[in-house]
């Protein structure tokens, strides 16, 4: 009887360990908005306005391209715009592309960034917020 007693008493506990850390875990979205929350601090800084120039200009030397490409299929999708977070390495390279939401046109613009060369960010990982309109 203490045996089935304990056991029940475990089980329960584990429950309510499982409950408190799912009511802790931020869902993916808010992840997603916290991120794009450090991407706008880390532009909005004397040295982050300073390497957007430089970032921009290396973004409109390739940009035209991947939205030729990508750009057809956002619109036949009816994805009036979205936003991503590129996350730059210290060496500049976009090591990855978080968009807020997902679609087939959403992944050509996502697998067209990533690898992506830009200059040295100030900080590392460095995240850049990006909007693209399809209209």
């Amino acid at each position: 009887m203490k045996t089935m007693v304990a056991t029940i008493f475990l089980v329960v506990m584990l429950c309510l360990v499982c409950v408190a850390e799912s009511a802790e875990t931020p869902s993916k979205q808010e992840r997603w908005q916290k991120l794009w929350d450090t991407a706008e601090r880390m532009t909005n800084t004397l040295e982050g306005h300073a390497y957007e120039r430089q970032w921009l200009a290396v973004q409109n030397s390739f940009w035209p391209a991947i939205a030729q490409k990508c750009m057809p299929e956002l619109k036949k999708e009816h994805v009036g715009s979205f936003r991503a977070i590129l996350v730059i390495d210290d060496t500049g390279r976009i090591t990855d592309f978080l968009p807020s939401q997902d679609s087939e046109a959403i992944r050509c613009f996502k697998n067209s960034m990533m690898g992506r060369k830009y200059p040295k960010p100030p900080d590392s990982p460095f995240y850049e917020g990006l909007v693209v309109k399809s209209h």
